[in-house]
């Protein structure tokens, strides 16, 4: 078990914060506002001791500064702020607490309290009253008992436990899935799991994964669609003379009509097709043209077996199979008439 930072935070109970003057105080130490003592202001500034400093907008404008003792402050505009740092040893925990704690009230507290002594009233712990404030240790590849142990070490009890192996997909700003995540943990081992998304995606979708826990995440990829059974309502393109689209098939297929599919990937050859089907006719013919991402065509012919007035199966072979990346495209020539419901493609 090791301890790797402790934390503490606060609110300002303000609707939102002036960043900008904030940050210009804690960039140059200076201020717009009259009727502030410059020479103050400079003296407020350089007790904060700060080495480094960034404005950002990460869903909030927030402010980032670390000082030269190595105390991260987190500043954000709705009023929160968070101070942390890392922990040496077990045995530092409490100076660690302290040190965050007196930086507070001591530094930022009243250099904050200044640059808004002007304004509305200063919230009490930016008023020098004192306060317990909450701290949070984050412990890492902690033990149970390792982590009961520790709380008897500093003196506390367990108040409330929370355990939480899933995280979350959001698709755009809605939520979108929510995977559970069981294989546990290996140090220094990353592990492959599959989720079955309750819907397909399809085009260019805004995707962010929510996670409640320290995590590393090496990347992550869409399983092909390629082998799977594919409605042919689910086409990227339809065109031609006659066809009615329906929920998964596209029936009264007539003369002249192409049924495309993008971003096909053959890794593996396809040397088969099985196609669910129905037909009046004794005899359909199919053109099947795999165009690959180069602009090569590889062309089969498919004839479908006798007439069935309700949808069959039937596995064709091709000739020529498929490989690489690319599109399909099913057309039909004059004199057809057929009712497609979904296709798969097969390797052996």
């Amino acid at each position: 078990m090791k301890i790797e930072k402790i934390h503490i935070g606060g609110w300002f109970q303000r609707t939102m914060l002036h960043l900008t003057e904030i940050y210009n105080f804690l960039k140059d130490g200076e201020s717009f506002l009259k009727g502030l003592n410059s020479d103050k202001i400079k003296t407020l500034r350089d007790t904060l001791e700060i080495e480094s400093l960034e404005f950002s907008v990460d869903g909030f404008e927030r402010i980032d500064f670390v000082t030269k003792k190595g105390v991260h402050v987190r500043i954000f505009e709705d009023g929160l702020i968070v101070l942390s740092s890392d922990v040496k040893s077990t045995d530092k925990l409490n100076d660690g607490i302290e040190d965050l704690r007196r930086y507070y009230e001591e530094r930022l507290s009243p250099a904050f309290s200044y640059i808004f002594s002007l304004g509305a009233p200063v919230p009490k712990e930016l008023a020098g009253i004192k306060n317990v404030y909450p701290y949070f240790i984050v412990l890492n590849n902690a033990k149970p008992a390792e982590m009961q142990k520790f709380m008897e070490s500093i003196d506390k009890q367990r108040y409330y436990e929370y355990s939480n192996k899933h995280f979350d997909i959001l698709r755009g700003d809605k939520h979108f899935y929510t995977a559970d995540y069981n294989k546990g943990t290996i140090w220094n081992t990353y592990q492959t799991v599959t989720y079955k998304l309750p819907e397909k995606l399809r085009g260019i979708e805004t995707l962010a994964f929510v996670f409640n826990q320290k995590v590393h995440v090496k990347g992550f990829q869409f399983k092909s669609k390629t082998y799977e059974l594919i409605p042919f309502a689910a086409c990227d393109k339809v065109y031609g003379d006659s066809y009615d689209v329906k929920d998964r098939a596209i029936e009264k297929i007539g003369n002249n009509v192409t049924i495309s599919f993008n971003n096909m990937n053959f890794e593996t050859p396809a040397v088969k097709i099985e196609l669910r089907w129905r037909s009046r006719l004794n005899e359909n013919a199919i053109r099947l043209v795999f165009t690959n991402d180069d602009g090569e065509e590889t062309i089969n012919q498919l004839t479908l077996p006798a007439s069935a007035d309700s949808y069959a199966n039937a596995v064709l072979q091709l000739e020529n199979p498929l490989q690489g990346k690319g599109q399909v495209h099913f057309i039909f020539l004059p004199g057809s008439e057929i009712d497609l419901e979904t296709f798969k493609f097969l390797t052996s």
